[in-house]
């Protein structure tokens, strides 16, 4: 019997395919093939390795020759930078701004001539290229400015990927259950303050050998203060950099409003409902906290990462015992237990990120810019990304009768390189039904039938589908980013290039606070207030003042 499992794939089967003839040579070109380096995030697992048949029919389509390049998270730049800098130029290179530390931003300036801007090459060839002028120019994304002009592609993500889970038989030992006996989810801060208060303690639950569990806590949340974004949502904080009506320009963790999160915080961790080594939290060591039974919550990603966060939980502690809750209501109330006001009555949400995980810049070291540009368009159109994601129709997927994509497990073994996500199938089998390794850098697939009846970008994929084993809380942790805390000046980096520095250091300075400010070793009064003051130094006005005039120059306020 041939092995399959049913994806779905929202949009992308009925949509508009881009006629082949579109991705013609261009720019004086010659026709003939051309390579093109890609440096891209982990794209050193594919540095020499063999295009599989995917990659392959997309280089035949095209009409180019791809090789990737690049380097993990962790030295990404420090790999990059020296590359850039000695012209040893990819001809395309994927980059996230505002984790760059002014890299990307020094690129884009024009004086360096080391990036094409995308505006010289787009504008007045909206037919070669119609999705990458949708996708660039779209309102979503196109206030991604440097210098004046878009040099990013924007690789398309959701606008949070972040869940809440839960130890399901922890809240059913402790009663936090449904009128089904079942256990559920915390949906306002003052059940929150309940569940951690009884999750934490000694000897309150059993491991899977029946033993007793030891000293146990409520969270252990990384020391990255964004890891407890649905937390501060409760609060009304919304994400990173914002401005009100009236041109009022703050960060996040430098308001006012966001004193009372670190008041609250700073009670539950008293109580010893938080971790006294959560400080200590760096990477994924958060993660192990959870792994080894010493909480009963983390907030972390979702999405594909429950591979990971529930799988490996499940092999140490056994199976159905994890729930996802929705990011958490302010109810505006007194604690009675810690004594302190929960949040903003009806304020809810996880930060908005912005809908992009970074996204690819072409260098001004590439042959044929509107070659190089061919391949970008195809990959973002209808037919490219199914491809890119999917992999060939009758040979990696089909259809089921209902329009949905279906993996074709016997073509996908087939590939001698196989770049398949591996992902467990209902038994808890590893099987290849994952998105493809190589075409999911470029981002998810856009819903291009949807913008054109709304203009907004909207994902295509059913990411649910995606990992059969754990669809059901996928979707359902899917589900629950319905609930946002959106920024006016989200996607916005039109900023002069003075500005990227002077905000690293503030988000540097307000960054260290935040947890000496929930541990205790710093106050919110004369701390919080020396705190201001050091921003201040570090050019927080002077960043107010640009960014007010960049909204009213974008139109964001009037």
């Amino acid at each position: 019997m041939k092995k399959a499992i049913r994806l779905t794939c929202l949009a992308l089967a009925a949509a508009t395919v881009v006629p082949m003839a579109s991705c013609r040579s261009g720019g004086g070109g010659n026709g003939s093939s051309q390579s093109i380096r890609i440096f891209t995030y982990s794209g050193d697992e594919y540095a020499g390795a063999k295009m599989d048949s995917v990659f392959q029919k997309i280089e035949s389509d095209v009409g180019v020759e791809i090789s990737f390049e690049g380097a993990k998270s962790e030295n990404y730049y420090t790999k990059l930078t020296p590359m850039m800098n000695s012209m040893d130029l990819p001809d395309v290179v994927w980059s996230d701004p505002e984790n760059s530390e002014g890299a990307f931003q020094r690129w884009a300036d024009p004086t360096q001539d080391l990036l094409w801007n995308l505006d010289e090459l787009l504008i007045g060839n909206e037919d070669r290229y119609p999705y990458l002028n949708k996708l660039v120019y779209s309102d979503q994304y196109k206030n991604i400015q440097y210098y004046g002009g878009h040099y990013l592609v924007p690789a398309v993500e959701t606008k949070t990927a972040w869940a809440i889970y839960y130890r399901a038989d922890w809240l059913e030992a402790i009663g936090f259950v449904g009128e089904d006996g079942k256990a559920k989810a915390p949906e306002t801060l003052d059940e929150f303050e309940e569940v951690m208060s009884k999750f934490s303690g000694v000897n309150l639950f059993t491991d899977a050998n029946g033993n007793p569990s030891g000293q146990t806590y409520g969270i252990s949340p990384n020391t990255y203060n964004y890891y407890l974004n649905p937390l501060y949502g409760a609060f009304g904080i919304t994400p990173d950099w914002d401005i009100t009506d009236g041109g009022e320009v703050s960060y996040m963790y430098a308001r006012e409003q966001f004193k009372p999160y670190l008041e609250w915080m700073n009670a539950m961790y008293k109580k010893g409902w938080i971790d006294p080594t959560f400080n200590q939290n760096t990477g994924d060591t958060d993660r192990n906290q959870w792994y080894n039974g010493k909480v009963g919550c983390i907030m972390t990603n979702g999405e594909g990462h429950m591979e990971w966060v529930v799988a490996n939980f499940e092999d140490a502690n056994g199976a159905d015992k994890v729930i996802v809750g929705p990011p958490l209501l302010g109810t505006g109330n007194t604690s009675s237990l810690t004594g302190k006001t929960l949040g903003v009555e009806g304020e809810r949400g996880y930060s908005d990120w912005g809908g992009d995980y970074g996204g690819y810049a072409i260098t001004k070291g590439t042959k044929d810019v509107y070659k190089t540009l061919d391949l970008l368009e195809y990959l973002i159109s209808p037919e490219g990304s199914k491809l890119r994601l999917y992999g060939i129709e009758g040979t990696h997927y089909t259809y089921d009768e209902e329009g949905n994509i279906v993996a074709d497990l016997d073509g996908r073994n087939s590939e001698r390189s196989n770049y398949f996500g591996k992902v467990k199938d209902l038994d808890g089998n590893s099987v290849n039904a994952g998105l493809h390794g190589m075409g999911s850098r470029f981002g998810y697939a856009v819903d291009w039938e949807e913008f054109e009846k709304s203009g907004k970008i909207e994902i295509a994929t059913d990411i649910g589908s995606l990992y059969p084993k754990y669809g059901a809380l996928v979707r359902q942790a899917v589900e629950y980013t319905k609930y946002l805390q959106h920024s006016r000046l989200v996607n916005v980096t039109a900023y002069p290039s003075l500005v990227y520095n002077k905000q690293a250091e503030v988000k540097n300075i307000s960054w260290s606070f935040v947890n000496k400010a929930i541990i205790g070793t710093a106050n919110l009064t004369s701390d919080w207030d020396g705190m201001i003051s050091d921003l201040q130094k570090a050019g927080y006005n002077d960043i107010k003042n640009i960014i007010r005039e960049t909204a009213q120059e974008l139109g964001i306020i009037g």
